[in-house]
């Protein structure tokens, strides 16, 4: 069945996503060639169907572009860019020929894959025969940015857009702020992307071409892979006080453990953050919340306040510890959906609970009242009171593995099994080499020395604190040291007990709600508590929301009340904390998909380079050509000569979530195969790391 664009049939099923958006910019008054489909579902092979095609054409004038439109095409769900054939400046003669070859490049390979990864079964697949438009200049408008949710992005190439689109060419990129006005061309399309935003009521990936003074409109789908709209954060001067690098689940039991009702609840108290972030695993926090944090625990600091926080701190340890031994010998698996849910729950608070000392701490508070105490001697008080006094799990842990080395470390593995990667997203398995590499890190002939090396410093660092409290003459400094010294253990004791716990929830709770519920067992580490326990209601991320988180994650936290944004906003905001320079020589381009990975370089010249890739590799190419997209499976990265952030592979690079920089014009002369670079696609640069 062949519809024209003048035909009021809008059945989707039949048409597909490019062709449905063609008849809603029409109907929203754009200017668009005429055009022609072919149903999903016709037959395209037979002889009665060229004769049926031919005399459709004759309707339009040539030459054509003949386009995909798959069913779930351009949708919301997914875009398919650059998945299926498209072919240009078709004559009438080979015309039957190019609908026959867009029909059947919905079963290639790349095509099915992506499919499958966005939980698409079939593609039926309709084709659009539209009337071919030569333009002078042509471009893609994202209505909203993909990197700023204030603005509007534009690029453009002279010629086809497809130049741009293929990746064949380093586009003009313009970017205007939402509600900016402007003349002309550009006038017309700030106008249409207010105009079509608002109308479907969605960010919109519009490609457009301008030829004989006339805007013409090619394409309008929903834009895929947008991050989060970027949150108000205050110019201040952030430091960054530590990394960790947390699952998305941890860093949610994070932000609840900062909330002000959350730390009453545990202590009867709280002392909330006035200002921090934690920002792709790297914690920041503004003087201003130092500043409140310290009034806030001198206000609390009366009689032994403090030294009995110091106390239920200690038994909340111990109180997790023991329930961890329970968590590690327990059998979840037979237990009913029910019991199943309420064993999530009980962990799940004592979980937040083991977290909240941490957001607590009157660290800066001590400190600043030691130095109004003590005077120039301070300094010394303070270094000598932040020696750990009581072995911990990291603090002992060498040791007892170089000790155990004589035997076969079972010993060792049985007692730190949760120290490979407590809390990444990875549900690792553990390997005697994978604690020899962690704890020992030394020569095994030299173990011995190490011993006596670190039995030495032990006692030196124990001698010297010790010399230092004894000579302090002021009960008070005294007190002071003191309690700095037990909160600097209690800071460790508490994040080694709490990972520790989490360790043995993830491997025989979540790993049990995981497979009960068909859910891979990382993407449970994607949600927030709160979403886990949805998981018991049948809820589950949809692949775009898992590639917006995995992409970047951005925690507000703000005077008891907490936040959660992903994906651009993350790198919006970390660039703008932690800007880094670059050589004048280093290799630039433009971020197409915000991130940072190391690896391995992998050229890819053409499709044959492309079924070579590694899992792991950076992939770096010309172009982002539609041919290469079947590598970006198994791709960590993709840097490119040529292209723009709104070229076909870019755009599936970020619903991938792959860190993608483009136009860097000279990537494929300067980088080699097997060498080790830093992609940073915050900045947008490369380093060389390794040249072998």
């Amino acid at each position: 069945m062949i519809i024209f664009s003048t035909d009021k049939d809008r059945d989707i099923s039949l048409i597909g996503g490019k062709a449905a958006g063609l008849f809603r910019l029409i109907d929203h008054g754009c200017k668009v060639p005429a055009f022609l489909i072919v149903c999903a579902g016709t037959n395209v092979d037979g002889e009665d169907f060229a004769i049926e095609l031919i005399s459709a054409a004759s309707r339009l004038a040539p030459p054509f572009a003949v386009r995909s439109s798959g069913v779930g095409e351009d949708g919301s769900g997914g875009s398919f860019a650059g998945q299926f054939s498209t072919e240009l400046g078709v004559e009438t003669e080979g015309l039957v020929q190019a609908v026959r070859r867009v029909a059947l490049s919905a079963s290639a390979d790349g095509a099915q894959r992506y499919a499958s990864k966005i939980g698409q079964n079939s593609i039926p697949m309709a084709v659009v025969v539209q009337q071919m438009i030569e333009g002078e200049i042509s471009g893609v408008m994202f209505t909203t940015s993909p990197f700023n949710g204030g603005e509007i992005l534009i690029e453009y190439v002279e010629g086809r857009g497809e130049n741009l689109v293929g990746g064949k060419k380093t586009p003009v990129k313009k970017i205007f702020k939402k509600g900016e006005t402007a003349d002309g061309l550009f006038g017309s399309l700030l106008d249409a992307a207010a105009r079509l935003e608002a109308a479907e009521g969605k960010p919109l990936d519009i490609e457009w071409t301008y030829a004989d003074g006339e805007l013409y409109f090619l394409q309008m789908r929903p834009a895929t892979a947008l991050g989060d709209e970027l949150p108000p954060i205050p110019d201040r001067n952030w430091r960054e006080y530590v990394y960790r690098q947390f699952c998305l689940f941890c860093h949610g039991v994070q932000a609840l453990a900062s909330r002000a009702d959350v730390q009453k609840k545990v202590f009867g108290f709280s002392v909330p953050i006035k200002e921090g972030l934690i920002v792709n695993c790297r914690e920041f926090y503004s003087p201003e919340s130092d500043a409140d944090s310290v009034g806030k625990w001198r206000a609390l600091d009366k009689g032994s306040f403090i030294e009995d926080f110091a106390e239920r701190i200690d038994k909340l340890c111990e109180d997790i510890g023991a329930h961890t031994e329970r968590i590690r010998n327990g059998a979840f698996g037979g237990l009913s959906s029910e019991q199943l849910r309420a064993e999530y729950a009980l962990d799940i608070a004592l979980y937040v609970k083991s977290y909240v000392p941490m957001m607590m701490r009157p660290d800066d508070y001590l400190e600043t009242l030691l130095f109004e105490e003590a005077g120039e001697d301070a300094e010394r008080i303070v270094k000598a009171a932040s020696i750990v006094s009581r072995p911990t799990y990291y603090s002992s842990e060498q040791l007892d593995f170089l000790l155990s080395l004589g035997g076969d470390g079972k010993g060792y593995l049985e007692k730190y099994s949760w120290t490979k990667n407590p809390l990444g997203v990875k549900f690792a398995e553990l390997t005697r080499d994978d604690y020899v590499a962690r704890a020992s890190k030394i020569d095994m002939a030299g173990v011995c020395d190490r011993i006596g090396q670190i039995r030495q410093t032990r006692l030196d660092l124990g001698r010297q604190r010790d010399e230092v409290f004894a000579s302090i003459q002021s009960p008070k400094v005294l007190r002071i040291a003191g309690l700095i010294n037990r909160f600097v253990y209690l800071r460790t004791c508490t994040a080694e007990t709490s990972d520790r716990f989490f360790f043995w929830i993830r491997k025989n709770l979540l790993s049990v709600i995981a497979d009960r519920y068909g859910i891979d067992r990382d993407e449970l580490l994607l949600m927030s508590p709160g979403e886990v326990d949805e998981v018991f209601e049948g809820y589950s991320l949809t692949f775009r929301e898992k590639s917006k988180r995995r992409s970047g994650e951005l925690i507000v936290i703000n005077d008891g009340e907490s936040s959660v944004y992903y994906s651009s906003a993350a790198y919006s905001v970390l660039k703008k904390l932690r800007p880094v320079k670059t050589d004048e020589g280093a290799l630039k381009g433009d971020v197409a998909c915000p991130g940072e990975v190391t690896a391995k370089v992998k050229i890819v010249n053409n499709f044959s380079d492309a079924l070579c890739v590694e899992d792991g590799c950076i992939l770096v190419a010309p172009m982002t050509t539609p041919s290469i997209t079947s590598a970006l499976d198994g791709a960590c990265g993709i840097i490119t000569d040529e292209g723009g952030i709104s070229c076909h592979a870019a755009i599936i690079a970020r619903e991938y979530a792959i860190p993608c920089l483009v136009g860097t014009k000279i990537a494929t002369s300067v980088l080699k195969d097997g060498m080790t670079v830093h992609l940073d696609c915050v900045n947008g640069c490369v380093t060389i790391l390794d040249e072998q």
